[in-house]
């Protein structure tokens, strides 16, 4: 099955919307689409640094190009999404683009300082002031994690408080919060339950003891 389907290349399965791709980014498309999305919308830091998508895109046979030509859907047609490509060493920085409906590749440049960046991408700016997160989500997050590396603690706060302000971030919070008292919730009633059947066990048991008096 591996020869006749997903091992074969992609000049002779030609599928996707410019039928040049092979079978593997033909169906991981949508599974790096979903993994994008969930990490822009559940993402947090761990001690103070933030997650990051890593893949090793050689390994696992994939192309960015064939990925965004298939149409990469992240739930944004703003949204940029860094990540770390493991198949070099050092692990190389590139960026998933949204391209659910155009099935355009966005190739990256090159900066003076030999990191790849999306072609529509300007270098990220000294300060976050300068750059909203609600305008380009992906140099945003670039900017975040250079903060976390580099161990500017008030920048990275700063940034990270401007994400949770967001309407998605506030409702993600509420939902999560909501999520936790709903566990509370569920957790407490089934306390007072066992409770009450060990009572109800409890006076079963003396029951049955009990002298019968005639």
């Amino acid at each position: 099955m591996g020869r006749n389907y997903f091992d074969k290349k992609a000049t002779a399965t030609r599928l996707g919307f410019h039928g040049n791709s092979d079978y593997v980014n033909y169906y991981a498309a949508s599974a790096i689409g979903w993994i994008v999305q969930m990490e822009a919308a559940y993402a947090s830091s761990r001690g103070g640094v933030m997650p990051h998508i890593a893949i090793d895109m050689a390994l696992l046979g994939l192309s960015e190009k064939l990925l965004e030509e298939n149409g990469l859907d992240l739930g944004d047609d703003s949204l940029r999404m860094p990540y770390l490509d493991l198949s070099g060493s050092p692990p190389e920085r590139q960026h998933f683009d949204h391209t659910h409906e155009t099935h355009e590749y966005r190739p990256a440049t090159r900066h003076r300082n030999g990191k790849a960046s999306s072609a529509q991408e300007s270098p990220p700016p000294n300060d976050q002031g300068d750059l909203s997160p609600t305008q380009d989500i992906g140099a945003y997050m670039d900017r975040m994690l250079q903060a976390a590396v580099s161990g500017d603690d008030a920048m990275f706060r700063k940034m990270t408080q401007a994400l949770a302000d967001l309407p998605a971030g506030r409702a993600s919070t509420a939902q999560a919060k909501a999520d936790v008292d709903m566990q509370e919730l569920l957790a407490a009633q089934q306390w007072r339950q066992q409770q009450r059947n060990r009572q109800m066990e409890a006076l079963g048991n003396e029951a049955a003891v009990m002298p019968v008096h005639r």
